[in-house]
């Protein structure tokens, strides 16, 4: 199986984002044009090339790379699975996107995950197009939605799909074990640089010490895609995480609580 792990650009290439935890956002554009490493999407492909999947990575936002660019830039019809990220204020352009991708080869089986699937699940899978939306955090799902892929996924829950034409959503998981989470691997976005106006070293990145907020700001999705109760990581772990980012050169870290 091969499976195209992709944080989808802007049509025209501009800023834009799909993580919409932590943050307040107008139109899609976070507030002071900040751009953020797609975290999710890293620790998603790490989960799964632990588990011996093949997987290619691609941050196109990061990388401003167009709609059109991205599909010349692929032969699509060798992947057998494309794993993405969307939001509300980018969902149509987003879907558009997958449409051209499912034009080229329409085996790919696409799975979305983010704030938007999460909390309108049956309106995003009425289409053609998204074949499994994946809610709340997605890491343990997605990997144990492609160990099943092929076989029974009516017992596997946080996931919705088609069956016969009729839209399934099933339960929700439990919240995933965050200390269980391998580091995420940085090596696939270590040449882009993303614009941050707080930052003051071009090399920076992220980290993600505990998940859940008990807060109810109207501007962030985190209490209600994570939970309200605060999960933390362990001092030693994320001591671990800052020597492995120090050793790739990053000399600035936000922290993402």
């Amino acid at each position: 199986m091969k499976i195209f792990i992709l944080n989808i650009g802007n049509e025209k290439g501009e800023n834009v984002s799909r993580d919409t935890l932590y943050g307040a956002w107008c139109k899609g554009k976070k507030v002071g044009y900040a751009e953020y490493p797609p975290l999710a999407l890293l620790s998603i492909n790490t989960l799964l090339n632990k588990n011996k999947f093949d997987t290619e990575f691609l941050d196109a936002q990061g990388e401003k790379i167009n709609h059109e660019e991205l599909i010349n830039k692929y032969d699509w019809e060798k992947f057998d699975v494309l794993i993405t990220q969307t939001s509300t204020m980018t969902f149509l352009g987003d879907l558009k996107l997958l449409e051209n991708i499912k034009q080229i080869n329409k085996e790919i089986k696409i799975i979305v995950f983010g704030s938007h699937v999460t909390f309108m699940p049956e309106r995003s899978l009425d289409n053609n197009i998204i074949d499994f939306i994946v809610k709340y955090e997605p890491e343990e799902i997605i990997l144990e939605l492609l160990k099943n892929i092929n076989k029974n996924i009516d017992s596997i829950k946080g996931i919705g799909y088609k069956k016969g034409g009729k839209i399934i959503i099933n339960p929700n998981a439990e919240n995933v074990n965050f200390e269980k989470l391998p580091i995420a691997d940085r090596e696939p976005i270590l040449n882009i640089n993303y614009y941050n106006p707080l930052v003051k070293e071009e090399k920076w990145t992220t980290i993600e010490t505990s998940r859940g907020c008990p807060a109810r700001c109207t501007f962030c999705t985190a209490p209600y895609f994570f939970g309200k109760k605060i999960r933390k990581r362990k001092i030693e772990d994320i001591f671990e995480e800052i020597k492995y980012l120090k050793s790739f050169g990053y000399k600035e870290i936000i922290f993402r609580d």
